[in-house]
């Protein structure tokens, strides 16, 4: 009985059971912002219901009515005093809560209004929390910091807290957001299943090669340069591109995870000397590869750059952050590249070449399969 049925039973069940919001190109749906004005930091951030107190949620729905936040408002508004804390130095400023509301055609998450005080103007800015929810999307929050609007140097910087890292200090150098950016890129980027999953199918299309090395770093620089640019174009604001609705970017980037995997299916095969058939064996072929690597990187940077414009960055750290955030992402990519080729260079050593043939098939079938899962979600969302 022949192996590959098993294995592509097996990735068929892998690809319904995958997380369909596992991408690298949309940051979460929790936000907040601090709004230093004077002695003052305004704050309004919306957390998940499944970060507070499950005693507020009377029926036990995960969810928070109206009703629900007119009975648990004091509550609800003392538990964040507790759990969000804004600092100027070694000063804990002043919890003034204002009021909670439900988002918008969403009781899973509520919105609170509150704001601190301290004996001086902060400078020294530094926030603390632990307000995230249950599932893996839950537990990330965007602050997006702002002071001295009416002044001559307007300040404004974004920064994504995690369970692992439940504080940040706002306002230090550029060099110090540099480094927060490359960090942010890192995980943003590790955590983004379908683009990496991109990335390897489209390198193992390449790896066959008699001379692998070359080609891997053609189509690594190729897919380096294309989302850069695309980063930095819509950022920009050129074109428009920027406005692209992220369903739209979302759904292409898992078109692309299925193209790759169509290239390497109608690439494998069997030559007449019993060797591989080589993808991107002829001019041609490598041509249209190339370009599909290049036009899927401008699908990607995009998703990229959708990340980043959630995140509002503005002000004299714009371009210190782009710049980390393409340099972590271009970090994490080379941390599950590296060992992937690894492992499929020494897998190439022991295997025929009937069966690396057999090998592609299938991976590239289950890689079509998973991409066509996310399409047909990220689409019908």
């Amino acid at each position: 009985m022949k192996a590959w049925p098993i294995l592509l039973a097996i990735l068929l069940g892998c690809a319904l059971s995958f997380p369909q919001d596992a991408h690298a190109h949309m940051m979460p749906a929790q936000q907040g912002t601090v709004n230093i004005l004077g002695k003052s930091a305004f704050v309004v951030v919306s957390v998940p219901v499944a970060a507070l107190d499950a005693r507020n949620d009377d029926d036990r729905d995960g969810s928070l009515s109206d009703s629900e936040i007119v009975t648990h408002q004091t509550a609800l508004l003392a538990e964040t005093g507790r759990r969000f804390r804004l600092l100027n130095g070694g000063e804990c400023g002043v919890f003034v809560p204002v009021v909670v509301r439900a988002e918008a055609d969403d009781h899973r998450h509520v919105t609170l209004l509150f704001k601190f005080d301290f004996s001086v103007e902060p400078i020294d800015v530094r926030v603390e929390t632990d307000l995230f929810g249950a599932t893996e999307d839950e537990r990330q929050l965007t602050i997006r910091a702002s002071r001295g609007k009416d002044g001559p140097r307007p300040e404004n910087e974004a920064a994504v807290l995690r369970p692992s890292a439940p504080t940040h200090a706002f306002f230090r150098s550029k060099y110090h957001l540099f480094l927060d950016f490359i960090q942010l890129g890192f995980f943003h980027i590790c955590s983004g299943f379908d683009h990496l999953l991109f990335l390897l199918t489209v390198l193992l299309g390449v790896a066959r090669r008699p001379r692998p090395f070359r080609a891997i770093l053609g189509v690594l620089t190729a897919f380096t340069v294309a989302h850069s640019v695309a980063l930095v174009l819509a950022l920009a604001g050129v074109g428009g591109l920027a406005r692209v609705p992220p369903v739209v970017v979302e759904s292409l980037i898992a078109a692309t995870v299925i193209a790759a995997a169509a290239a390497n299916y109608a690439g494998s095969g069997v030559a007449k000397d019993g060797g591989p058939r080589l993808p991107g064996a002829d001019t041609r072929t490598l041509a249209v590869r190339g370009a599909l690597v290049f036009v899927s990187g401008l699908v990607h940077g995009l998703g990229f750059a959708g990340a980043l414009t959630e995140m509002q960055i503005v002000g004299t750290g714009r371009v210190a952050s782009v710049v980390g955030f393409n340099a972590g992402i271009e970090l994490g990519q080379l941390a599950v590249v590296l060992p992937g080729l690894a492992l499929g260079l020494a897998v190439r050593r022991v295997l025929t070449a009937e069966r690396q043939d057999q090998a592609v098939r299938v991976l590239a079938t289950g890689t079509a399969l998973l991409g066509c899962v996310w399409f047909v979600s990220r689409v019908a969302s």
